[in-house]
């Protein structure tokens, strides 16, 4: 029980954040890692708040370390392609 109004209107805002957490973190990991970040600091947020949101923060680090990966191969895969174009251009400009 809050002994309070603002501890009752802490306790709501928490339980939002933490639910904010949860949703972006489901979203995250499934659709758009992008949103992982948030789901973290959102989480945070609500932690910081008296709020439990454990779910929403591993959802979102899960999302984030899919973030960094998919940059990494986003990074290899154009570098690649790069160097592969510039071959084709060596061996076609040597063939002519």
């Amino acid at each position: 029980m809050p002994a309070s109004p603002q501890d009752a209107q802490q306790q709501v805002q928490a339980a939002k954040s933490a639910e904010t957490s949860l949703v972006l973190g489901i979203i995250g990991v499934v659709m758009l890692p992008i949103l992982s970040p948030f789901a973290v600091w959102q989480a945070y947020k609500s932690e910081k708040l008296g709020g439990r949101a454990t779910a929403g923060k591993v959802l979102g680090w899960v999302g984030v370390a899919l973030l960094i990966l998919g940059a990494l191969w986003l990074i290899a895969f154009f570098a690649f392609f790069g160097l592969m174009m510039n071959e084709l251009d060596t061996v076609t400009r040597s063939t002519i």
